[in-house]
């Protein structure tokens, strides 16, 4: 009978379901990809990871010598003179002697060189410490990496499931305005009276009502799954026709350490290198120190230019500053036992997560199952009432109810199959699979 196309129309949404495999999707890996590259937030976690490098490397040039230029100009209106009397028996015995102690014009250019031979380890331990904030910041990257695949991901499928509706209601429409064709023939033969028309014209426009809804609806989640992958909002980007449920974890996809838990556990690393900075600061310092310089006036009291060097030593070690250094060491440890505990936390709380998740999506399968079956029934019914309508033996308003109940189980069926995949997701995230 015509009017069964309405039946078969909906339910190849339930026929694609049953080919389900394991597979990525082809369309969502691409989009992966475009989101990866367009993602603002994947871009900043990139300069992170550059600024945290140029950082450790700003450590290690620390432990080099550094050499500084520098130099000075002064007028002296009166410079000094050493004055030495006569009887003193220098000069001429008769006047004093007179010796010019330095110029009007002062003036010198300094090179400074200097380098730390020993600081109690803390250039050492900086340099750890930045080192460790360059492995957290990639591990950063990643964690946001994984969050924009996630948030990929998700919006496909809803974007899917939406257009699964959208095609749903088209064909319910279509069955509707079939089966207004039907009951019209029945009418002007006299089998049907005119109620039986109406009723089926009010399920008509609710059914073109839902159309319009789901059509909408599909827009909106299309437009939020363009943005996400740097596209024009209004682009009609290819979507797949249908979403499969049937996948499993298999043995190559082994649960990795997801990058949550490196972070944690860099943190302790990271408050272990702040101990040992707090205390190489109260151990001793030996510094080693070149000045070379050219400047006037010169040694032994000469008026102009010459060059000159000095060099040296300089030890210092702090005595007593009060209890300063047990308190700031105090802190440190305590610092450490925080980032432990964090870890500790994280770990329990991913444990959690996959239980959850695992336990969410074996759940959503069942879910998913009995769905199925619903259609199946739902179909079954409806092409009954289908039948018996053209035998007569029903009324409309039962074939319209019978139809609206294989509508309602087919857009559950694909609420099922949506939070399936939803949840299959969050299970492959908590394993660190993407």
């Amino acid at each position: 009978m015509k009017i069964n196309n309405i039946v078969r129309g909906l339910a190849l949404v339930l026929g694609l379901a049953s080919q389900a495999h394991a597979q990525l999707d082809p369309l969502l890996e691409t989009y992966r990809e475009e989101a990866i590259a367009h993602e603002q937030q994947i871009k900043i976690a990139e300069n992170q990871v550059k600024i945290a490098e140029e950082a450790y490397r700003a450590t290690i040039s620390d432990i080099l010598p550094s050499v500084m230029l520098n130099g000075d100009y002064t007028y002296v209106a009166n410079p000094m003179v050493l004055t030495i009397p006569p009887e003193f028996g220098l000069g001429d015995g008769e006047t004093p002697l007179q010796i010019q102690g330095a110029m009007h014009n002062q003036y010198g250019a300094y090179a400074n060189a200097n380098q730390k031979i020993y600081g109690g380890g803390v250039l050492k331990a900086r340099k750890n410490k930045a080192s460790v904030d360059k492995n957290i910041a990639s591990d950063q990257f990643s964690l946001t990496r994984t969050q924009v695949i996630l948030a990929t991901d998700l919006q496909y499928w809803q974007t899917v499931a939406q257009k699964e509706v959208y095609h749903a209601m088209v064909d319910y429409r279509d069955g509707m305005s079939e089966l207004i064709d039907v009951v019209s023939d029945r009418v002007e033969s006299g089998t049907a009276n005119r109620n039986d028309l109406l009723m089926a014209q009010v399920r008509m426009n609710k059914a073109d009502l839902a159309v319009v809804q789901a059509e909408n609806s599909y827009n909106v989640t299309k437009m939020a799954l363009n943005r996400i992958l740097g596209r024009a909002l209004d682009e009609n980007l290819p979507i797949a026709d249908s979403m499969l449920v049937d996948f499993e974890v298999t043995d190559a996809e082994a649960e990795r350490v997801r990058a949550e838990l490196l972070i944690a556990q860099k943190q302790i690393a990271k408050s272990e290198q702040d101990l040992k900075i707090i205390k190489g600061a109260y151990r001793p310092q030996l510094d080693a120190r070149f000045v070379g310089m050219y400047s006037a006036p010169g040694y032994n009291l000469q008026p102009d230019a010459v060059t000159n060097y000095n060099a040296g030593l300089k030890f210092s070690m702090p005595l007593y500053m009060g209890s300063k250094k047990r308190h700031e060491k105090e802190a440190a440890k305590l610092n450490i036992e925080n980032s432990q505990l964090a870890f500790d936390r994280t770990n329990e709380l991913m444990a959690l997560e996959q239980e959850q998740n695992l336990l969410a999506w074996r759940n959503s399968l069942n879910e998913t199952d009995l769905a199925k079956s619903s259609v199946e029934q739902a179909r079954e019914n409806a092409e009954l009432m289908n039948d018996q309508y053209q035998e007569g033996m029903v009324s409309v308003l039962e074939v319209i109810d019978a139809q609206l109940y294989f509508e309602q189980a087919l857009v559950d069926f694909i609420q099922t199959k949506l939070n399936a995949k939803v949840r299959y997701t969050h299970y492959i995230r908590s394993l660190g699979l993407i």
